[in-house]
């Protein structure tokens, strides 16, 4: 898996209602939409996508709209909001919005056009389909790396592409003290995470900062670290096939595995994962990913 900070206003203009509007309604506004919704906002008044269709079920009150899946034992809902898989853990993912600026305006800035609203993206690779209590742990964990895990929330799993990914809209205002996180470092740390999520769920390793090392250790990507796993592309001693041979291959044949979770695992000790591309299952190296995989039945039984 993997995580995504996309780039955001440097005004500290963002919008929490178009933000939350757009991680639990669409999935086709762009986040230049996004920026151009929240700098007309100060010159006139809109509603957005996400305030209509909460109007239009509460004129019809019909409940299949929005509905109430589960309350998680930490006390965050999990919510079908029209076709839209959501975790939060606002008042209601209604007024998720308004919690949110209330809690924002309550803050103890460092500066006047300091932004409250954070966001960022996890990703599964195409042939993943992780349960939504996968999902919601995922989400979890990596507020929690973040320091944000008192912070108020309203995520969104979307499905519209090839790689199932949810969309995470956070409050950088704690709602409590009124201090700011500053999310220093904050790319890594997701990263980590990500790390640590593929080892507990068994996730398809991917590329990041911090990387999968033999004996279930997760260490920093420095070029030291590249170089050493990436020892057979010097001097043409030893290809890719052969590592994998030599290391993966020979490990499971040595002491067999008999779920995916296991194979996951295994894999990711010698650095590598295993990718679905046209009905094949590819073993991958998990430093470069530009690196042509070898096909895992090519190894025989």
């Amino acid at each position: 898996m993997n995580a995504v900070i996309p780039k955001k206003r440097r005004d500290g203009k963002s919008s929490f209602e178009d933000l939350v509007s757009y991680v639990s309604v669409r999935d086709d506004m762009t986040d230049e939409e996004l920026d151009l919704s929240s700098s007309s906002q100060a010159e006139q008044p809109h509603r957005s996508r996400f305030s209509r269709l909460v109007d239009y079920a509460t004129r019809l009150r019909n409940e299949s709209f929005v509905a109430l899946v589960d309350v998680m034992k930490d006390g965050c809902e999990w919510v079908n909001f029209y076709g839209v898989t959501c975790f939060h853990n606002c008042t209601s993912l209604e007024t998720a919005a308004a919690d949110m600026e209330y809690i924002a305006r309550q803050a103890h800035y460092a500066k006047d056009d300091t932004d409250p609203v954070f966001h960022y993206i996890l990703s599964w690779q195409s042939h993943e389909s992780p349960r939504p209590e996968q999902i919601y742990d995922s989400v979890r964990h990596t507020l929690k790396s973040l320091g944000l895990a008192d912070h108020q929330y309203v995520s969104a799993v979307h499905t519209d592409t090839d790689n199932l990914h949810v969309h995470v809209a956070v409050n950088r205002v704690h709602p409590e003290t009124g201090y700011l996180n500053r999310l220093s470092w904050s790319q890594e740390k997701l990263s980590r995470a990500c790390r640590e999520l593929e080892l507990k769920h068994g996730f398809a390793p991917d590329n990041g900062c911090w990387v999968h090392a033999p004996g279930n250790r997760i260490v920093r990507k420095t070029a030291v670290e590249r170089d050493r796993q990436n020892a057979w592309t010097r001097g043409k001693k030893q290809t890719f096939r052969e590592y994998v041979a030599q290391t993966a291959v020979a490990g499971l044949r040595s002491e067999p595995v008999h779920d995916w979770l296991s194979l996951h695992r295994r894999l990711a000790e010698d650095g590598l994962y295993l990718s679905q591309m046209d009905g094949k299952f590819l073993v991958m190296d998990g430093w470069d990913r530009n690196r042509e995989g070898v096909q895992l039945d090519s190894f025989g039984p």
